[in-house]
């Protein structure tokens, strides 16, 4: 029909409006030939919001060109044209088009590969009145072009929008100086852009300059700081009409501010609208700020929330707006301290007669009484708000009823935010009830984070689904659960489809939920945002969402599903839907183990279908280098990206290196990047640090635990040091960085004036580059809060340069300089920096700092400034009983906060005394208690658990290992343990409990504990007289993840009713350590049943029980058929024989994640043998350490065993002692070992049939291994040939051996000589034995004095 109008008028059309007509591209094409056809004299084209994609084609340029110069007006908005459509649009404009006034191309998708066709096309609009570019990532590049063309062409532009368009600092003064041109200028809106101080004074110049006439100002967001001067504040006393003034989101500081204000109090009085959010106003700006919205008789819009304005001013500032503001509509406070004292200038500005309609009151602490005056007065004051918040708001449960009657009088209510206010459930049931059938258009609601339980049944659902207007939905971190959920979305399923917003973030939902959740999701057709994060919903739930996404959900921009339980079972329904969102901004995707194969599918449709992407989380998502390169390809496409965290995949260098090219070509505003543990190293080349280079805005850089070494790490710095001044947030633990550059990274570091946390944990840096680091942060950084540099090798020759720079971080909060050996001396000096300066510590660790006694009292004083410390680590010095007194003596009268408290080996004793029991009685927060390997014996203990008992009721997790606790502890460690509701990890290991105490322990656990997660109780003394109570305990934990019951005699009975109630109840074990347990065949199939039943199974330790074949065989068959997740397996002496037969290789064979596998002194023979290395070398790729000592194995054994041994490129420890191999299945394995092996700490073959042919293979092996520590060769009959060869190589490549055993193996005093020079290398050498002679300690001072030896060495 519209294209006949168009046939029959095409005379006569000179405006065409399909604003909101949503057309689409087929139907659009259709219309736009027509339009090409038979118009040619179109003066106004708004095609706002037609639906229109890249799939249009050049038509629509086309279209614009045929109007020539007959075109005024173009509007373009919210179609998502991007770059290649907008490159058509705008030639066809320069060529063609030169009197247009208005042009509106605001969220079309145009990038910087618009290219300067943009800009000159603009440039030729000498009559442009009105330019709205926002929502574009055009970069810098692009802005100078335009900026330029308008300064040289466009002078009279009265609107000017360009927020959100990716311009930095680096636009330059281009900018301000096409701003100063527009005299007529009457609106400019530049927010969301990072353009810093430089370009703002610019800017503010030049309006202040040239322009007079502006109406609305907006620039939040804009990276401005102290810096940008009063020269912002001049250029708004200009503006003396100025009606909207919108500048949050910047850090001005108080003496901008007053500028700001000044100007306003003395040439503005008709502002509308004021913004200053979160611009770090404190009360020194009060005076000033209450006089500038004195005159401001209009306001109708005040915004100043997270400002620390303080009460004073608050109360000042309501006063005033009550007095003087008649039509104020809507006023935010939140996050401004308000308190008690301002309670009553909120009620009068409630209560006045004016046009109030928004009220946000946040994070406020209000008394009970003045609480009940705010609401009675919000329920008595005839006005119909509508917006209410109070999130954060500490109102008095007995408030309920008022609070709720305040509320459900708002007819008009569409927003209502009561996010973190307490009222538990039944509080929650009778704001709801009344909810229910009141305020009908309430649009947003939030409720997160209020302690809703699921308790609250079905109202909150009914609720929902009386709220037909129901746009925005908060309920995140409230733990409804599967019962309320499921009935929620049914509600929503059935009444709601236009929903925007969901956020459902840690709700408790499980896979229980079924379908509704993804039904329900599926009606939302406008859904922008879906925040499904931290519910194990699983795959089949997950599947049911995704696909009901991808039918019918097309306009997301935010997808967060963290932690889900996601796996690569999932398939491609999820990658599918992400590939349906043109406009996704936000993808969180993180904590979900989706494998490869997904991973490819995901990356695959962003690559295709999104470009938009400026924040993308996929940590531990279980990608491997076998995602290829399609990573990096999507990644490329990005050129919005600002946020990038890939950490915890092994992702590999060919991967990295695609990754790095990409976003070095591509992707130049990323301010956070999130690179730890993903398997990088010094092969990644340059791309790493080149792409880090281009990243001008960076701020956090997150490269732990990836060993790329000094040669990568030096060009990384020198980038950082180049080009990246920014940096708040550096962690580079882990990454095998060494003092060789040292003074690189010092300069990096010290250019980055902006730090707040430095993390270089585990680089052997050493003293010298520690003193020129801290010199460099004593000089240069003053913001730190957090520093962590733990076993960085500092010693005490570092200095007094460390403490000095730890004193200037007046900030500090946390700090971590573990395992460097300080000793008295500098740890004296760091104390008293932290005594003195650093007061606000919330966690410190000094653990295994070489403290003794003689660090003093000291270290009490020091903690005791630190009244919010919550996490304190002192393990690992032997500081003694007296310095212990005084230190929990300061705990008790100054710490009270403590919620982390680990002392563990710092030879506490008995005489430390009542006071450390008292310490801990005063911690009413505690949650972790780590005190093991302290001999406090049972007087302390008695002490200690008594006071738990009394005082402490929130801990999570107790370690008293090894504190020399007998079974004279009595009932007191069980009672305790029984007012621990919470608690989830419990380790008593090695303490001699026996059963009477672990009889009561186990009592407390089965009656009162249900959320255990570790139970460690090895080698306790408990026997079978403990009874069934370890078992009824141990059954109630249905989230146990990690059990411990080693070395004690249980014997079968008890170990059946144990493993019986394990079956039956616990299905999430990841390691099950029973060894030494007193079990034998008699066992029966319980254990397998039980083992069987563990899908998550990580660790199986069971040495030295006599299980035998028909145990072993149903363990390992159950272990084949449900178990693939093994990395640790030890059956070591457990009566294992050939009779056994395959099921141990066919259950390796499913254990792709296997590292220690130890089946020693088990008779297998060759046939079991050769079936376990055959599958082991088709099926596991990552083994460190294989044990198979005393099994049996011959020469028959065959070349299997090298082979499958040999691909296990991360060996660390191999043992094959008291095997038979022969030379020829020996030389196969050491020629396999060379060539992919580099990393052997341990290496045991001991007695294996070994001669002189074995040849030069061995020798040649152990130079390959420089971390060699243990070797043990004895008993085989080399020669010296081999022998010289050996110890050759020892000489000249390994300077780590601790031991080296090689009697009886045929040397003699001929290669003497050379067995001396490679020994006497060994400076950490504690034991050799060569010709029966055993060696402990200064062994080189042994082989020069004893007289025998010393001969045979010549």
């Amino acid at each position: 029909m519209l294209t006949q109008q168009l046939i029959f008028n095409k005379e006569n059309i000179q405006e065409l409006n399909l604003r909101n007509s949503l057309v689409g591209d087929f139907y659009g094409k259709i219309l736009l030939e027509c339009i090409k056809e038979n118009c040619n004299r179109i003066s106004k084209l708004n095609l706002e919001n037609c639906g229109f994609t890249s799939e249009i084609g050049n038509i629509i340029g086309e279209v614009i060109g045929q109007q020539k110069n007959h075109l005024k007006e173009i509007n373009l908005k919210s179609n998502i044209l991007k770059s290649t459509i907008g490159q058509c649009i705008f030639e066809n404009i320069q060529q063609n088009c030169c009197h247009i006034m208005i042009l509106n191309v605001a969220n079309c998708r145009f990038t910087s590969k618009i290219g300067t066709v943009f800009g000159d096309a603009i440039g030729k609009q000498k009559e442009l009145r009105e330019l709205y570019i926002c929502n574009n990532c055009l970069d810098d590049c692009i802005g100078k072009n335009l900026f330029f063309n308008i300064k040289e062409n466009c002078n009279n532009i009265s609107h000017l929008d360009f927020e959100s368009c990716e311009f930095t600092s680096k636009i330059g003064n281009i900018l301000g100086n096409a701003i100063g041109k527009q005299k007529n200028l009457v609106f400019i809106n530049g927010s969301e852009n990072e353009l810093g101080d430089y370009v703002g004074k610019n800017i503010f110049y030049n309006i202040k300059e040239n322009c007079s006439l502006l109406l609305t100002i907006n620039f939040w967001n804009c990276g401005f700081t102290p810096e940008i001067g009063n020269i912002l504040g001049d250029a708004i006393s200009q503006q003396t009409n100025i009606q909207h003034l919108l500048l949050y989101n910047n850090e001005f500081g108080d003496d901008v501010g007053k500028n700001i204000f000044l100007n306003i109090r003395e040439k503005c009085s008709n502002i509308l609208t004021l913004g200053f959010d979160a611009c770090g106003f404190t009360s020194e700006i009060g005076e000033i700020l209450r006089d500038a919205i004195y005159q401001q008789k209009h306001l109708q819009n005040l915004v100043i929330n997270d400002n620390q304005l303080g009460n004073i001013v608050i109360n000042n500032l309501l006063k005033v707006v009550a007095e003087n503001c008649k039509n104020i509509s809507a006023i935010d406070i939140g996050d401004c301290a308000p308190t008690t004292t301002t309670s009553q200038s909120v009620i009068d500005v409630i209560n006045n007669d004016n046009c109030l309609e928004e009220l946000s009151i946040k994070n406020a602490i209000y008394e009970f009484d003045c609480a009940k005056d705010i609401f009675l007065n919000i329920g008595n004051s005839g006005k119909n708000f509508y917006s209410l918040c109070f999130g954060n708001c500490y109102f008095h449960p007995g408030l309920t009823a008022i609070l709720t009657d305040g509320i459900i009088k708002q007819d008009r209510l569409r927003e209502l935010y009561l996010w973190e206010i307490r009222l538990g459930n039944e509080g929650w049931k009778y704001v709801l009830l009344n909810l229910k059938n009141n305020c009908p258009n309430i649009s947003t609601l939030d409720l997160s984070n209020s302690g809703i339980t699921s308790d609250i049944g079905n109202v909150l659902g009914y609720v929902i689904k009386k709220k037909k207007f129901l746009k925005q939905l908060y309920l995140w971190d409230n733990y409804i659960e599967d019962d309320v959920g499921e009935h929620l979305f049914h509600c929503i399923k059935e009444t709601h489809h236009t929903i925007t917003l969901l956020n459902i973030d840690n709700c408790g939902l499980t896979s229980n939920i079924g379908n509704i959740l993804g039904d329900a999701i599926g009606q939302q057709h406008c859904l922008k945002e879906l925040l499904l994060g931290n519910n194990q919903l699983e795959d089949t739930v997950g599947k049911n969402i995704f696909e009901n996404i991808w039918k019918n959900c097309r306009k997301l921009t935010n997808i967060d599903c963290i932690n889900c339980g996601f796996t690569s079972k999932i398939g491609d329904s999820i990658g599918n839907a992400i590939g349906c969102q043109k406009n996704l901004n936000e993808l969180h995707l993180a904590n979900n183990l989706f494998g490869d194969k997904v991973g490819r599918n995901i990356f695959h449709n962003i690559k295709n279908n999104c470009e938009i992407i400026k924040l993308l989380r996929v940590f531990n998502c279980g990608f491997t280098h076998q995602i290829g390169s399609i990573i990096g390809d999507a990644i490329g496409k990005q050129t919005s990206l600002q946020f990038l965290d890939i950490s915890e995949n092994y992702l590999g260098d060919f991967v990295g290196k695609s990754i790095f090219t990409n976003i070095r070509w591509n992707c130049s505003k990323i301010s956070k990047f999130g690179l730890g543990k993903c398997g990088f190293t010094a092969d990644i080349h340059n791309s790493l640090a080149t792409a880090i280079g281009q990243q001008s805005n960076l701020k956090s850089l997150l490269l732990w635990h990836n060993e790329i070494g000094d040669f990568i790490g030096k060009y990384i710095f020198q980038m950082i040091e180049k080009n990246c001044q920014k940096i708040s947030d550096l962690k580079l633990d882990n990454c095998r960085f060494s003092f060789q550059i040292g003074s690189i990274i010092s300069n990096a570091i010290g250019q980055q004036n902006e730090l707040e946390t430095l993390s270089l944990c585990n680089n052997d840096f050493r003293d010298d580059f520690g003193k020129n680091l801290f010199k460099k942060i004593y000089e240069n950084c003053q913001k730190i809060t957090c520093l962590t540099v733990g076993n960085c090798q500092f010693t005490s020759k570092i200095g007094k340069i460390l403490s000095k720079a730890i004193y200037q971080q007046k900030n500090l909060e946390i700090l971590d300089i573990s395992n460097n050996k300080l000793q008295d001396s500098a740890g004296r000096e760091l104390l008293k920096s932290l005594e003195d300066s650093c007061t606000n510590l919330t966690k410190l660790d000094i653990s295994n700092c070489g403290f003794t006694s003689a660090i003093g009292l000291i270290l009490g004083d020091a903690i005791s400034q630190q009244t919010s410390l919550i996490s304190l680590t002192i393990k690992n010095n032997p500081l003694g009983d007296i310095v212990g007194k005084h230190l929990f003596s300061s705990i008790a009268k100054n710490n009270n906060r403590i919620e982390l408290l680990n002392f563990s080996n710092c030879e506490f004793t008995t005489d430390v005394g009542f006071v450390m029991a008292k310490a801990i009685g005063c911690l009413k927060n505690l949650k972790i208690f780590i005190c093991q390997e302290n001999n406090l014996g049972n007087y302390i203990g008695k002490h200690l658990f008594k006071k738990i008992n009394e005082n402490c009721r929130n801990i999570e997790k107790i370690d008293c290992n090894t504190c020399n606790f007998t079974s004279a502890l009595g009932n007191v460690v069980g009672d305790a343990i029984g007012k621990q509701t919470y608690i989830k990890e419990l380790s008593f290991w090695n303490n001699q409990l026996g059963d009477d105490v672990g009889r009561s322990i186990f009592t407390n656990i089965h009656k009162y504990c249900r959320n255990i997660k570790v139970l460690n109780f090895g080698n306790c003394q408990f026997t079978s007289a403990i009874g069934n109570i370890i078992g009824d305990a141990i059954g109630e934990q249905r989230d146990l993840n990690n059990l411990y019951i080693w070395n004690n005699d249980f014997g079968d009975d008890l170990g059946k009713y144990i493993f019986k109630n394990l079956q039956e109840n616990c299905y999430n074990l990841t390691n099950l350590y029973i060894g030494y347990c007193g079990f034998t065949s008699n066992l029966g199939n319980v254990i397998g049943e039980m083992i069987g039943q563990q899908y998550n199974l990580q660790s199986l330790v069971m040495w030295e029980n006599s299980v035998g074949d028909h145990v072993g065989e149903e363990i390992f068959n159950c272990i084949k058929q449900n178990c693939n997740q093994l990395s640790v397996i030890n059956c070591e002496l457990c009566n294992f024989t050939f009779q056994i037969g395959n099921c141990i290789g066919e259950a390796i064979a499913q254990q792709k994640y296997l590292q220690n596998f130890n089946i020693a002194k088990n008779f297998l023979q060759d046939d079991v043998g050769r079936n376990i290395f055959e599958n082991m070398k088709e099926n596991c790729y990552n083994i460190s350490k294989l044990i198979f000592d005393h099994c049996g194995f011959t020469t028959d054994i065959g070349y299997i065993l090298g082979d499958a041994i040999g691909q296990q490129s991360r060996l660390q420890e191999l043992t094959f002692s008291n095997n038979q191999l022969g030379d020829t299945v020996g030389i196969n394995l050491f020629h396999r070992l060379k060539e992919n092996c580099f990393s052997i700490t341990v290496l045991k073959f001991e007695n294996c049939g070994f001669t002189a042919n074995i040849g030069d293979f061995l020798g040649d092996l152990i130079g390959q291994q420089t971390y060699l520590s243990v070797l043990n060769i004895a008993n085989n009959q080399f020669g010296n040939d081999v022998g010289k060869c050996l110890f050759q190589n020892i000489k000249k490549y390994c300077k780590n051996i601790c031991e080296i055993q090689c009697n009886n193996c045929g040397f003699t005093s001929k290669i003497g000589n050379i067995i001396y020079d490679a020994i006497v290398c060994q400076k950490q050498l504690q034991y050799f034995h060569i010709w029966n002679h055993q060696f402990l300690y200064r062994i080189d001072h042994h082989l020069s004095t004893d007289i025998l030896v010393r001969n045979r060495l010549g």
